[in-house]
């Protein structure tokens, strides 16, 4: 990784530290069932559940959070971005009810609003998706023999989501949306489903870099 390069893009530090409304944890129970009806709900409409609450908790979009975000992605994003600090048990325990966790985070968004972007004008990716893959030969490597644990291993050092979690639980389309959202990079979810569908390899290379 090149120091120079890292120069010209403000954002590299970490996410942003949220001052958060209700403490360090949940601000509701996984099996709350205080309101019935958003359980029901959740239930039905899972994906447009889960697309809504991203969308109010970040601004990204509805469309590709309902088709490419998942009860796990979309619950991670939510529970860093708001600093939640939650063991990884109970995330896996989060698995084997996806209404309940889908209303948990709804609820969650609902109670704590949008999540505050400090950042200023977008960003550009700190290397090309193609031109820069050979800048690190040790990430090149990893992202192309590899892509999937590599975008995992990017995520984590994004927002701390563990590997393995990440690796069985969150499409790496959605990984590379959360770090360019994140850091305020330019860009589309368009371009991140066609950056990964195009060339894995060379998006998780990117990804990794990025981090």
């Amino acid at each position: 990784k090149s120091p120079a390069r890292r120069l010209f893009h403000p954002a590299m530090a970490n996410p942003p530290a949220y001052a958060p409304v209700g403490g360090n944890t949940w601000m509701s129970g996984l099996f709350d069932f205080g309101n019935l009806l958003d359980c029901i709900i959740s239930a039905c409409f899972g994906p447009c559940v889960l697309a809504n609450a991203r969308e109010n908790f970040d601004g990204s979009s509805w469309c590709f959070n309902c088709m490419c975000g998942g009860m796990p992605g979309v619950r991670q994003a939510v529970r860093h971005g708001y600093n939640i600090q939650n063991p990884s048990s109970d995330e896996c325990l989060a698995l084997f009810c996806v209404p309940c966790s889908i209303a948990q985070v709804k609820k969650e968004v609902e109670a704590r609003g949008r999540l505050p972007r400090t950042l200023g004008a977008h960003q550009q990716w700190l290397t090309s998706l193609f031109g820069d893959m050979f800048l690190d030969f040790g990430v090149f490597m990893y992202g192309w023999f590899c892509p999937h644990c590599a975008m995992s291993q990017a995520l984590h050092e994004y927002d701390g989501t563990d590997c393995c979690y990440a690796f069985c639980c969150i499409s790496p389309v959605f990984a590379r949306s959360v770090i360019r959202h994140g850091h305020n990079i330019e860009g589309d979810c368009c371009g991140d489903i066609c950056a990964v569908a195009c060339c894995g390899s060379c998006a998780a290379c990117q990804a990794l870099n990025e981090v």
